[in-house]
């Protein structure tokens, strides 16, 4: 007896309203799960601050950030900043220092222009509050503290990973969409409680692990119920998702300017996600690879409820048997037609799009046998060795334009809004692109502009503010559709045997990149603003240059042999 689930779909509808109403209610899932991946940009955002100075400051009401008296008593950070030392002053001078701190002629001429000393007070520029005002983690002994913040949410995604596939995998998709998602508002909550900077931290860390695997689920579900033609818009529309919440957040820290205040107002909203296990169905494949077909049946009848459709009767009567077959379990009846690949089985460009570092699936080890075929194959190994950089690139990039949006010149919050809402027209335009100009040409222009247009960032004025925007947000689009296309190219290079474990593995490799892009701000901060730029430059060239040793796939039968997949090349 054999049923296919596909056929199941088509007949209900391919995307009719049930499948849209679960579309915009996964989306709002992966724009909060943003909260969890993406707040440490702010809660643990760099200021602007400058060194107290009470012999001219005075005592009554905010002092003045940029008075006419600041440049003899605080020495400029750099001559291409022109903005004022942080943790640096001048010495007093004792031969001039005069009695009347508020004298506004004297207190220039108290201070050395030549001696400096550190502080130990300062005056902020905004009000803006994050935690490094709270936990006192100014000047750059400091800053490595912020910057750990990023690098540990990434080793959290990384730990969580796989933890929540096992638990995706034995409890459900909607379980863990449902259960990750509460487990990250409770500790995103309570990380707006943290008194110290360790407690702080670990919460950043258990929140990262429980949230981990939230976007792929939610992906899963929603690819399920939808026909395989109407996978790609699916998916697109779920992508969005993610640069809207990027957004969001922007624009809630913008309004509020306190993290703890910004910390709840973004993860209470997940709480209410507990109601997903009556309005989201657990996903239809799941249930039959666990033989629970009434169940499945349960889901198909809302699904013909709402999309006014019914199952054909010769689905409905195997599906009846089914579970007749289960009430009496009866062992071995899971005869259903999975179709996991999906529409990726035609190299068509029918692709599912999705933020593929969060997609990874249980099996993303690779077996004995398979890893004794890779390392017997020279053209395979070099082709997973490539593939592997192509992914710590595209991550370490990606990552690092978003994360050093905020250090660009002008409103760091325009800046991080603008820089996010960019991934909109990349995904939309990304499948254009690959299916008029291949896979191989679209992952390495894309990632060859990146390197370009970075390294044409370098070299703009720092007064050019609105054309570096450009460039950046150019950058961050061409990265955003390289991001894309890797994922799609992975899986139609590689054979069937070992397409899901090299996946796994590629993309597990890839967060390596996530986790090092917090760390060039510090960069910046011990060798100049330029730096990471430059860095993101020399990495996306390098990588755009190794993608076009890549074979192309496009309008290509998917390998499904080791043989197969050395020919490609051929």
């Amino acid at each position: 007896m054999e049923i296919d689930l596909d056929s199941i779909c088509y007949n209900l509808g391919e995307y009719g309203k049930y499948q849209f109403i679960s579309n915009i209610l996964l989306g709002l899932v992966i724009s909060f799960s943003v909260a969890s991946s993406m707040s440490y940009v702010f809660s643990a955002g760099d200021l602007s601050y400058r060194c107290r100075i009470p012999e001219c400051e005075g005592s009554d009401g905010r002092p003045e950030f940029r008075p006419d008296w600041l440049v003899a008593a605080v020495p400029l950070k750099s001559e291409e900043e022109n903005a004022p030392a942080k943790c640096d002053r001048f010495k007093i001078n004792p031969d001039f220092y005069d009695n009347n701190h508020n004298d506004s002629i004297a207190c220039p001429s108290s201070f050395f222009v030549d001696k400096t000393q550190r502080c130990a007070d300062w005056v902020f520029e905004d009000t803006e509050n994050t935690i490094l005002k709270e936990f006192h983690l100014e000047c750059d002994d400091n800053r490595w503290k912020l910057t750990l913040v990023g690098t540990i949410n990434n080793v959290g995604q990384f730990v969580g990973l796989p933890i929540g596939g096992i638990i995706s995998d034995a409890y459900g998709r909607r379980f863990f969409l449902v259960i990750g998602s509460v487990l990250s508002a409770v500790f995103g909550i309570l990380r707006a409680f943290s008194t110290n900077y360790t407690m702080f931290l670990i919460l950043e860390f258990i929140d990262a692990v429980a949230s981990s695997g939230v976007y792929g689920a939610a992906f899963i579900i929603g690819l399920e119920l939808v026909g395989a033609s109407k996978r790609t818009l699916f998916s697109t529309i779920l992508c969005c998702f993610f640069p809207i919440g990027e957004v969001a957040i922007g624009l809630v820290m913008w309004w509020l300017q306190d993290w703890r205040s910004f910390l709840l107002a973004i993860y209470v909203p997940g709480l209410f996600i507990v109601s997903y296990f009556w309005v989201i169905p657990e996903s239809i494949r799941w249930l039959a690879m666990k033989r629970r077909y009434r169940e499945v049946l349960t889901v198909i009848r809302s699904i013909e409820d709402i999309n006014r459709k019914k199952l054909s009767l010769n689905l409905r009567e195997k599906l009846n048997n089914l579970i007749q077959l289960e009430s009496q379990n009866v062992p071995e009846i899971s005869l259903i037609e999975l179709s996991s690949e999906g529409p990726v089985k035609k190299g068509l460009g029918n692709e599912p799009i999705s933020r593929s570092d969060d997609v990874v699936s249980t099996g993303s080890c690779i077996s004995e046998p398979a890893f004794r075929k890779i390392l017997h194959s020279r053209t395979l190994m070099i082709r997973v060795l490539n593939c592997s950089f192509c992914w710590v690139a595209n991550t370490f990039v990606f990552y690092g334009l978003s994360l050093n949006a905020t250090d660009i010149a002008g409103n760091k919050y325009l800046n991080y809004i603008a820089v996010s809402w960019v991934e909109l027209p990349a995904y939309i335009g990304t499948y254009f692109l690959m299916d008029k100009v291949g896979r191989r040409p679209a992952e390495s222009l894309s990632l060859s502009i990146c390197g370009l247009v970075c390294l044409a960032f370098v070299f703009v004025p720092a007064e050019m503010v609105m054309l570096r925007m450009s460039l950046y947000m150019i950058g961050k689009l061409v990265i955003t559709m390289s991001f894309t296309v890797i994922y799609v190219f992975t899986i139609e290079m590689f054979p069937t045997e070992l397409r899901n474990s090299l996946l796994g593995t590629c993309s597990m490799l890839g967060r390596v990149g996530s986790m090092i892009a917090p760390q060039t701000p510090l960069l910046a901060t011990y060798f100049g603003t330029q730096v990471p730029i430059l860095l993101f430059a020399a990495v996306a060239l390098t990588a755009g240059a190794l993608a076009s040793l890549f074979p192309e796939t496009l309008h290509r039968k998917l390998p499904d042999t080791v043989e197969d997949a050395q020919n490609m090349d051929k």
